[in-house]
Formats: structure tokens, C-alpha cells, sequence
């Protein structure tokens, strides 16, 4: 039987935990023809990711500039002169290696991966990619190597099974200056960009041990500890330690700069609705009281209907053009406590009725405060520097917005 399950399967491990996880299984009897590794190293890239981070960023900015996608990949890198995390890193690349950079130099090799994989992996049932959710290489890897293979194999399930071991792994996270800022960024993007957008199912694990049961299970769906409605609870938790750790005051930009997505990608219905029931609060005048802070934003409002005072706390976040809206759409979790779940279930529940015309003649009343907004906001747009000179947090506030822009059009009758 274990043969038979064997043939139908293939294991692709990235990065470091990626190999740790293929010795185990290659130490358990599965076949070497059956675990393929992918990792900068390895020979389809060829020098892609040697030298010095100086040396090779120019390169791939070159190679970005180029690109009609996303809808520019330059807007994943700070342009900006007096932030450049590269040109002043000493060390080589790859101990410094982040996600921009190394979803940008996987991209640029896509067709020889493209090639690799097919070559590689046959024509199995099903495939298994393991990677950890914080590492720089798999969590920028993982999605685009899911979408190859779905490519090329669509009649294939693709499983990515991610090792979310941060908090576990204390020597590591924890380190002399802190909680490593990086490694909590590049968790929390991935999990978004992969409930959002991904195609493949994905799973958390909290064990290596537990991740190669499910692999190796010939019912992992009995196997899979992970519940869909512990994905917000874990990146609120990653947003709390990003935003809240005193000795990550300084480092609360760099949270957001670990984004490799459009902005518009990471944000699903729920956002939507989320921004939609905040707007209403806002066109209706319920809004009570806003109190910015030292490192959170605190917004208290009216229900519609009632008088009962709600509240929610988002994390104040870099970026001057909306700090609410992008602190809703970054960390709406940020507190795990009943009054901050109240707030913003309520909110999204607004909005849903919203967007859904499920609230009568309220649009139409809501027309033309609705229009002076979204003039309003596409005013803020407009007179704010080119993206290529603002700072990567001022930028992705104003996507955010962008986004707002959206479910405003969407509400609006007729243009």
C-alpha cells in the first residue's frame, strides 16, 4: 500500500526546513526519485542569487523595471534614497536574503524552473510543498512554485504545508535585540497572500513531526490539525508582536515591507465588507471619538440603529494618507478580546448588507456624501508624491486607499 501511495505523490521541500523535511522522509523510505529540492543554491538558477546583496539588487530592479505585472514589480522595493536595506548589508545575499528579492529572482528564472519541475516531478497525483511560513525563501516561494506546477499539471492536487514554528523556535525569535522583526513580517504576508489569492490548499503546523503525519497519511484530511478559523487568530498574534514589542518600536515600517503581492490580492471579501460598514459609520456620522496614540489607534462609534458605543483598536501603522483604513485592513485582529471582535463583526456586518443593497434606500440617501468622499480620497491620491519617491509605508497606505476607492464604486448607483 505504501508503494502504491508512494507513485501518486512527490515531495518539494524550499528553503532549509524544506531539506530538513525531505532527509526525514528520504530516512523513512520514500523513494529519492520522489523528493525534489528547490532552494537558491540549487543549479537551475545558476548565479542568480550569488555575490553581494549591492551587487545584485541593481540587477534585479533592472529586471523589474521591465515587467508589465502587478502591476509593477518595483513596487515591492523602498526607491526611496535614505532607506536602501541592501546597498549596506555586508554580509552575503543570501544571509540577507528577503522576500522581494527572492520572489523577484525566482520570477526571473520561471521558465528554467518551469522546465526543472516538469522534468523533475512526472506526472503524480498529488504534490506536497513544504517550506516554513517565515523563512525568506519558501514563504516568498511557495505560491509562485504552487501556481507553476498547477500549470503544468492541472489535473494534480497541490498541498502546501507550511511549518509555523516561530513562536516555538526561541533561540531564533527571540534574539538580543528582540523579536526578529523580519521573520513576523514575512509570516503574516504569507498567511495573507495565501488565504486571499492562493489556488492550492494550504496547512499550518506547529511540528515538524505533525506536518510529515499529514503528509505521509493516506487520509490527511483526518490528519490536518489546522482549522481555517485559526488563520485571523495567528496573524493577529504575528500583527500583536509586530506592532506592540517595545523593542520593535522602530521597526514597525519594516512590517509592511515584506508584502510581495498587490495589495489589492491580500484583501478578501471580509476586508471589503469590513471597510464598507467603517465607511457607513462614517457617511452616517457615528463616529465617536478617535484617539491616536502612542503606537495604536482607538475608534469608537454608534451602532445605526441604537446608541450602544462600540470600539476597536487597530495598530497605528507608518503611512500618513489613511491610518485607520490601513490599520483595519493590516490588523483588525490586533486585540484578541470580545469588544474588539463585537466592533469589527458588526462592522463587517454593515458592510455586507451594504455592498448587498440589503439596507433599502440607505445607499441612495448615502449617494452624493458617498461621491464627496471618494472625490475627497482620489484627491489625497493625486496630490500625493510619485510612488517612486515615497517612502514603501506612505505607498502602501495609498493602495490601501485605492482599495477603499473601490468598495466606494462598487456602492455608488451610476457614475
Amino acid at each position: 500500500m505504501k508503494s502504491e501511495l508512494e507513485n501518486r505523490q512527490v515531495f518539494i521541500g524550499l528553503g532549509g526546513l524544506g531539506k530538513e523535511a525531505l532527509d526525514t522522509l528520504g530516512n523513512s523510505g520514500i523513494s529519492s526519485e520522489k523528493l525534489v529540492y528547490l532552494d537558491a543554491l540549487s543549479e537551475v538558477f545558476g548565479v542568480t542569487f550569488l555575490g553581494m546583496c549591492k551587487d545584485v539588487y541593481p540587477d534585479i530592479l533592472a529586471w523589474s523595471r521591465i515587467q508589465d505585472v502587478e502591476p509593477n514589480l518595483l513596487d515591492w522595493f523602498d526607491s526611496d534614497a535614505s532607506y536602501s536595506p541592501f546597498s549596506d548589508l555586508p554580509d552575503i545575499f543570501l544571509r540577507s536574503a528577503n522576500r522581494q528579492m527572492m520572489r523577484a529572482g525566482l520570477l526571473i528564472s520561471r521558465e528554467k524552473v518551469t522546465r526543472y519541475l516538469e522534468e523533475m516531478l512526472g506526472t503524480p497525483e498529488k504534490v506536497y510543498l513544504i517550506t516554513r511560513s517565515w523563512g525568506a525563501t519558501g514563504s516568498a516561494w511557495v505560491q509562485d512554485v504552487a501556481e507553476i506546477i498547477s500549470d503544468f499539471l492541472p489535473t494534480a492536487t497541490v498541498e502546501i504545508c507550511l511549518l509555523h514554528d516561530l513562536f516555538e523556535n526561541q533561540p531564533f525569535f527571540l534574539q538580543s535585540q528582540g523579536p526578529n522583526a523580519r521573520a513576523i513580517s514575512n509570516g503574516y504576508w504569507l498567511l495573507r497572500e495565501l488565504e486571499n489569492s492562493s489556488p492550492s490548499d494550504f496547512h499550518l503546523f506547529q511540528s515538524l513531526s505533525k506536518l510529515l503525519s499529514f503528509v505521509l497519511s493516506e487520509s490527511p484530511e483526518q490528519e490536518s490539525s489546522f482549522q481555517k478559523s485559526a488563520l485571523r487568530s495567528t496573524m493577529a498574534e504575528l500583527t500583536m508582536w509586530g506592532f506592540s514589542h517595545p523593542q520593535l518600536r522602530n521597526e514597525q515600517a519594516e512590517f509592511l515591507k515584506n508584502r510581495i503581492r498587490p495589495f489589492s490580492e491580500v484583501i478578501g471579501q471580509e476586508d471589503r465588507y469590513l471597510l464598507a460598514g467603517y465607511l457607513l459609520v462614517q457617511m452616517l456620522d457615528r463616529e465617536v471619538r478617535i484617539s491616536d496614540e502612542d503606537r495604536i489607534i482607538r475608534v469608537s462609534f454608534c451602532r445605526r440603529l441604537t446608541d450602544q458605543v462600540e470600539m476597536f483598536i487597530v495598530p497605528r501603522i507608518h503611512g500618513g494618507i489613511s491610518q485607520i483604513v490601513l490599520g483595519l485592513l493590516v490588523g483588525s485582529e490586533f486585540l484578541d478580546n470580545e469588544g474588539q471582535r463585537s466592533a469589527i463583526e458588526y462592522l463587517r456586518g454593515e458592510g455586507e448588507l451594504l455592498v448587498n443593497n440589503g439596507l433599502g434606500d440607505l445607499v441612495a440617501s448615502l449617494d452624493e456624501a458617498l461621491r464627496s468622499n471618494r472625490d475627497s480620497l482620489r484627491e489625497l491620491i493625486k496630490h500625493s508624491v510619485d510612488s517612486s519617491h515615497i517612502s514603501y509605508g506612505d505607498r502602501t497606505a495609498k493602495q490601501a486607499i485605492e482599495v477603499l476607492i473601490d468598495v466606494s464604486n462598487r456602492l455608488l448607483i451610476e457614475d
